[in-house]
């Protein structure tokens, strides 16, 4: 899960061998919102599927924010912890990785 933001706009991204999501978010939208923003859309499109998960992210903000578990601070972490704690234990598993050396420009 990824996402970025120029002074083109903002979106985010999950690819798989499986499938691909694509948003694109508002012109203002920070690059926290559309890394979280990526989380949350994957977690939609997982909830319904068979099997168990990993969700990459190079967002370690998104990450420690979610382990605090302040809901409250962004709209969509509490939507995020939301799905979480509906699922079933295990399902998903989020990892923090190493960013890409490129930078998150988004074009």
């Amino acid at each position: 899960a990824d996402g970025s933001h120029s002074v083109r706009g903002s979106g985010c991204t999950v690819w798989c061998d499986r499938f691909q999501l694509v948003a694109r978010l508002l012109t203002d939208a920070s690059v926290f919102t559309a890394e979280l923003y990526a989380i949350y859309m994957v977690l939609q499109f997982l909830k319904t599927s068979c099997g168990q998960f990993f969700i990459y992210t190079d967002s370690l903000s998104a990450v420690t924010a979610l382990q605090t578990l302040h809901c409250s601070s962004h709209y969509l972490l509490s939507r995020i912890l939301t799905v979480l704690w509906g699922l079933p234990e295990g399902k998903v598993l989020l990892e923090w990785v190493l960013s890409h050396t490129y930078g998150d420009s988004w074009q």
